[in-house]
């Protein structure tokens, strides 16, 4: 697991620990939510601190990591400030960055192209390793710009997208069977459908807000940040475990809040499941 993986999954755990507390602490005090004050200098700034430290890793880490990755070579790309890979047989993604920018879109190639452009463009390595394409990049470059172009309809067996500070856009139509997304304090936005038999989406204290997303299966995981869905479907279609510590969890026209909230809620006939586990964030889940 890639370190700054392990920092959303330290916060959101940081986050339920400060649910757990003011569960104890605050109930018999009436602690509500109006009253907790995170305020910019608080909670969420010691995380963010965190983030930014401890998510950028080194280059030790960063080689260990590829001991086992057949690394590609790059092209110029004619007329431009950038590199470009190509890769045949890619069926899985497994792309993380630390900052900049990556966006995924389609084209009227066969293969899969990798741009990248901007500062720093060495500290970006992609290579495949089977079946897998995998791109992870280091540093604090902000000036950075990485688009992962594939085959028009191309159906993704596996797919994982990871961004510390980042942002990750999905520019057209995405379809992968799995597709696990982890955000620490960046973006994750999207302009095409996207579907998903399972989706994974964990934040730390950045923003996922995708629209026109299909999926069966969705497992959110929210820290101090947001989670915004718009979901194709009806909010019956789905069976439900709600978990909040101290955050806000709103499904449709229900809104669940309040320390410690857990809820299950079945629907007869419904054939996809949510389980939505919120910190002291929010996550949304509309319905179209």
């Amino acid at each position: 697991m890639r370190k700054f993986s392990k920092v959303v999954l330290v916060i959101a755990a940081a986050a339920g620990v400060v649910g757990i507390g003011l569960t104890i602490g605050g109930a018999s005090m009436g602690a509500t939510i109006a009253g907790l004050n995170l305020s910019k200098d608080g909670f969420g700034s010691a995380v963010r601190q965190t983030v930014k430290y401890v998510s950028f890793g080194d280059e030790d880490d960063w080689n260990q990591d590829w001991d086992e990755i057949d690394e590609s070579d790059s092209k110029e790309a004619a007329g431009t400030n950038g590199e470009i890979y190509l890769f045949d047989g890619v069926s899985k993604l497994d792309l993380s960055i630390r900052t900049g920018e990556l966006y995924l879109k389609e084209y009227n190639g066969n293969e899969i192209k990798v741009e990248v452009s901007g500062k720093d463009r060495e500290k970006v390595r992609v290579g495949q390793e089977g079946e897998t394409l995998v791109l992870e990049s280091i540093g604090r470059v902000q000036d950075r710009e990485i688009t992962v172009s594939y085959p028009k309809k191309t159906e993704f067996e596996d797919v994982s997208l990871e961004v510390a500070a980042g942002t990750i856009n999905l520019d057209d139509d995405f379809y992968a069977k799995k597709l696990k997304v982890s955000v620490a304090a960046g973006e994750f936005l999207n302009d095409g459908a996207v579907t998903a038999e399972k989706a994974d989406i964990s934040v730390g204290t950045g923003n996922v807000d995708l629209d026109n997303l299909n999926v069966q299966n969705l497992e959110a995981d929210c820290g101090i940040g947001n989670i915004d869905l718009d979901i194709n479907g009806k909010e019956s279609d789905y069976d439900y475990e709600i978990s909040c510590s101290a955050g806000e969890i709103d499904i449709g026209d229900s809104s669940y809040s309040g320390i410690g909230h857990e809820k299950k809620i079945s629907n007869p006939g419904a054939s996809g499941k949510m389980d939505l586990d919120c910190g002291v964030g929010n996550i949304t889940v509309d319905f179209e």
